[in-house]
């Protein structure tokens, strides 16, 4: 019913009639409500859509898993999650390497990584025609180059002489090495002088050249009187005293002398940008993944198995510990000095580093699963049905085989 007040209509409205209206109001009301929430929910939807899109297509992800395990079958299989494990720096490869090598068990595996890498790379590599190593006892000259005829770089004139890996043995000597590998990494590996001591007794047969197998404990009776048997000058003497030390550069003249000691110290520690310790192999080399932003599987590595390592014919004693402290005395101090710089470099790691040592370790591992075959004596065969434990499986002698034939006959 309607009734007039002035120039106003007003409509008298039942109580039932108001209800209906009110009710219809509020369903156009949730209706409205309803489809802006929709709306906004496509857009952010199409939003996130987007991001992740892009993260792919640049490949820039930042997410990270340090704590994650690996689950796939192959460490070629963990690309994907390699790219996820990308912090936000971002670096690429470092593709020149000097590996100062030391008498070690580790200096060999690690040779072999730069091996694999700079080859997969075509990279080229210091190593002479004829042979694996350079030198054992001579500090590296840059005329070796000529007068070891080494293998010409690839790519290069026949005047120019410029390489982007050193992984043969011959002497450290920073500034000659650093004209034929400009700007490069320098690394090494130490292990403790009483390990390396024992392994190079056992690995150049010492008892053998010295006339020791007579006796109970030959190495033993090598270490009552150490400096007699040094001085007969047998195979391999110079690495039965201060044997790191003298690889990475000083004479055995100067062992005994504190100053020229600390002095070639404070040099190796401006010279090389990172030393790996043996005993400390893995977290070594997870460090050393990420100066030279390399991929996990770049420095995935096969154990030596015993038949390859030196045979321990020989037992250390408390005693003999102490004697070797003293006879190795400039040893002792390097390795102390690139210990404690190991565990600064780990600490500057970062919150990530014992994640990531695991991931490390846990993709070590599912590669030895997929690839070794181990007997009863603790030796191994790879197996041929995949094609990266073959990548894997070569030796340090059948790559710089590769190696050689790829420089010498590079125009070919």
């Amino acid at each position: 019913m309607s009734y007039m007040s002035g120039d106003h209509v007003y409509k008298e409205f039942r109580p039932s009639e108001e209800r209906i209206v009110n009710t219809g109001t509020m369903a156009r009301y949730r209706g409205f409500l309803c489809r802006r929430r929709l709306r906004i929910c496509l857009l952010v939807c199409l939003a996130v859509w987007i991001v992740v899109m892009y993260d792919v297509f640049t490949n820039h992800k930042h997410w990270r898993y340090s704590n994650r395990v690996p689950t796939s079958k192959t460490p070629y299989e963990f690309e994907v999650a390699e790219q996820e494990k990308h912090t936000s720096v971002r670096c690429s490869a470092s593709k020149r390497v000097v590996l100062v090598r030391t008498h070690t068990t580790e200096s060999d595996i690690l040779a072999n990584v730069l091996q694999r890498f700079g080859y997969r790379e075509n990279l080229s590599f210091l190593v002479p025609k004829d042979r694996n190593f350079i030198s054992n006892d001579q500090l590296f000259q840059r005329t070796m180059i000529k007068d070891f005829k080494l293998a010409p770089p690839l790519g290069q004139s026949k005047t120019t002489r410029v390489y982007n890996i050193l992984a043969s043995h011959v002497r450290f000597n920073h500034e000659e090495i650093k004209s034929v590998v400009p700007n490069a990494t320098f690394i090494s590996v130490l292990t403790e002088p009483k390990t390396h001591l024992l392994y190079a007794f056992n690995l150049y047969n010492a008892d053998q050249s010295l006339h020791l197998k007579r006796y109970k404990n030959p190495f033993e009776k090598f270490m009552s009187n150490a400096q007699s048997y040094v001085d007969k000058r047998f195979r391999y003497w110079f690495q039965f005293h201060n044997g790191q030390m003298y690889d990475l550069g000083l004479d055995h003249d100067s062992h005994e002398k504190v100053r020229a000691v600390a002095q070639k110290i404070n040099s190796l520690h401006n010279e090389l940008d990172f030393v790996l310790l043996a005993e400390y192999f893995d977290e070594s080399l997870v460090i050393l993944r990420k100066k030279l932003c390399w991929l996990w599987k770049d420095i995935l590595y096969f154990p030596k198995p015993p038949s390859e390592r030196a045979n321990d014919k020989n037992f250390l004693t408390p005693a003999l510990e102490a004697e070797i402290g003293k006879w190795n005395w400039a040893d002792s101090v390097l390795y102390k000095h690139f210990n404690e710089t190991l565990w600064r470099e780990i600490a500057d790691y970062g919150p990530t580093f014992q994640g990531d040592l695991q991931y490390f370790r846990n993709m070590k591992e599912s590669c030895w699963k997929d690839c070794l075959i181990q007997d009863s004596r603790g030796d191994y065969t790879v197996r041929d049905n995949l094609q990266y434990c073959n990548s894997m499986a070569n030796t340090e002698t059948r790559l710089w085989e590769l190696i050689r034939h790829r420089q010498l006959y590079q125009d070919q």
